[in-house]
């Protein structure tokens, strides 16, 4: 496997499991404060 290609299939993965809801429960848990803030960003 060349190098691009590992970089790729990294990257691929990476996003993947970014957008995985587990991921989104572990921002969440480090930030509880972050839909709060949005929210609150709207709401002025």
């Amino acid at each position: 496997m060349l190098a691009d290609e590992k970089v790729t299939v990294l990257e691929s993965e990476k996003r993947a499991w970014e957008s995985s809801s587990e991921a989104e429960a572990i921002r969440e848990a480090l930030n509880p404060w972050r839909k709060r803030d949005t929210e609150a960003g709207k709401r002025s």
